[in-house]
């Protein structure tokens, strides 16, 4: 018998934009709360698991500069869910 361990993750693909409505640069780095930071890929979309109904990104950009962006997440049972883009400021 193999035991599969399977776990519920609420994750999200996310597109990341900065002030200027950039998509932000590839290899950013994404932080949600306790959670192993997340690299952005292109277009500046990032896959993020374990989201909460409200979250906190933290963004360390290329150049060392740091942005914010706030994510409300509504957790479904379908595929995994793509959200729009999220300015980080």
């Amino acid at each position: 018998m193999v035991n599969f361990y399977l776990e519920k993750v609420h994750g999200a693909l996310v597109t990341l934009h900065d002030a200027q409505s950039r998509p932000l640069a590839v290899s950013s780095s994404v932080q949600v709360s306790d959670e192993a930071a997340q690299l952005v890929g292109y277009d500046g979309k990032v896959y993020l698991r374990r989201l909460q109904p409200t979250n906190r990104l933290m963004v360390t950009q290329l150049d060392g500069s740091v942005c914010t962006a706030h994510l409300e997440y509504l957790a479904v049972s379908s595929d995994i869910p793509l959200i729009g883009v999220v300015p980080c400021l």
